[in-house]
């Protein structure tokens, strides 16, 4: 949702306040994800952090054996449709 240079940023300045004794983390995070990112990630906490439950994925894929190697075919479903997850797929080849 963020690049991994916004997301190194974040988490070092999170890392500077927390060390400080007695500090509540969350919404010490919550500030410097809106300072570093604006609101890309307000969707992000309110499924994952602030509400309840996860969604479980299932996939689904067939393997055909094509002239060249293999080729793949399929699909990722979720039983919860109120949350929103970016999945990166890799072939592992």
């Amino acid at each position: 949702m963020i690049d991994d240079a916004a997301f190194d940023k974040t988490v070092k300045d999170f890392m500077a306040e927390v060390c400080r004794p007695n500090q509540p983390r969350l919404p010490i995070l919550k500030r410097l994800q809106r300072k570093n990112h604006g609101d890309k990630l307000t969707a992000f906490f309110a499924q994952w952090v602030d509400g309840t439950g996860a969604p479980e994925f299932k996939m689904k894929y067939t393997v055909y054996r094509v002239k060249k190697g293999f080729r793949v075919v399929g699909e990722i479903t979720q039983d919860l449709d109120l949350f929103r997850m970016p999945l990166e797929l890799e072939s592992g080849y």
